[in-house]
């Protein structure tokens, strides 16, 4: 094995090197234990003072993720544009989660959004401990799926205190997991465990509560809602699982973890928007509170205004 430079030149040269924040102990943590896998100590980590990174395929798959969410996201903002203003709402929702999401990836996908952290919990794996984590998409998914879920609750029609309960369950679970992936020791695990209590009531909230009042909406409802609950609940599992075996244990690489959340938000997001932008009933039913007041009055002007979901014309 070569010879390490010396610890100073080599401290400088990482934090030159690559897009991503560097973290002082994180640097310095790397280098030491480099250091002592060079002379014949036992090391704790993987026998690289660099940071386990995208290479190729990953930033290929950033790219892709950035290019497809962009496609979805114009597709959503001509549907809007399209569509009559009293009927636009989960247009702009949806379409904002697309805009978030395609914006992180572009962020990523140049580098930034990063920091190279040295996991001292993780001391067996074939995957190094010093390894780039990506917060940006934390970042969206605290505000672009916190969009998702609102379209959900309002085209149920469920109550307020339901929709708050989504809203906040969300930007406290991926917030904890976003915390946790910053942590370099086992309180990682610690906020693992309260974001999975509450990723726990998203679930829950969906399936019960929420689900009965879109049962209670329309049959057009409900059958729009199944189809959106399937969609999150078999994509959005994919996030504790991959947060366990990537942030949590190292057992795949980053790549590894950049294709399959390229691949998932995919699916999240654009098979989502399509399947509730396209449910055309279903929005006009969620829209209106009393599905025979649907059609437009011919006393209708642009200062009309939707009141508790039924349209009232001002005097």
């Amino acid at each position: 094995m070569a010879t390490l430079p010396a610890s100073l030149e080599t401290v400088t040269y990482l934090f030159r090197h690559g897009h991503y924040i560097k973290d002082t102990t994180s640097v310095s943590d790397a280098v030491l234990n480099w250091n002592h896998l060079t002379k014949g100590a036992k090391g704790t980590g993987y026998p690289s003072p660099f940071p386990d990174d995208v290479t190729n395929p990953g930033l290929v798959f950033f790219w892709i993720g950035f290019g497809v969410l962009c496609a979805f996201w114009l597709l959503f903002f001509i549907l809007t544009v399209r569509r009559d203003e009293q009927k636009r709402r989960f247009h702009y929702l949806t379409t904002g989660a697309l805009g978030i999401s395609f914006v992180a990836y572009y962020c990523m996908a140049r580098g930034q959004g990063s920091v190279a952290l040295y996991d001292i919990f993780v001391t067996t794996n074939k995957f190094s401990p010093y390894r780039v984590f990506y917060f940006a998409r934390y970042l969206a998914w605290i505000t672009g799926h916190s969009l998702i879920l609102l379209d959900m609750a309002l085209l149920a029609g469920t109550s307020l205190n339901n929709g708050g309960i989504l809203l906040f369950s969300n930007v406290i679970t991926f917030l904890c997991w976003l915390l946790g992936g910053l942590s370099t020791s086992s309180t990682k695990w610690g906020w693992f465990g309260f974001g999975m209590a509450f990723f726990c009531v998203i679930y829950l909230f969906l399936i019960f509560p929420v689900r009965k009042s879109a049962t209670e909406k329309s049959p057009e409802v409900e059958r729009t809602y199944n189809i959106l609950l399937i969609i999150i609940c078999l994509t959005w599992i994919v996030y504790p699982v991959l947060w366990i075996i990537g942030q949590g244990v190292k057992a795949v690489s980053v790549n590894a973890e950049v294709i399959t959340f390229a691949i998932v938000e995919i699916f999240a997001l654009g098979v989502f928007g399509l399947v509730l932008l396209f449910s055309e009933s279903a929005i006009e039913e969620a829209t209106f509170k009393d599905a025979e007041k649907m059609r437009l009055p011919a006393t209708y002007t642009p200062s009309s205004t939707i009141y508790q979901g039924v349209l009232e014309t001002k005097n």
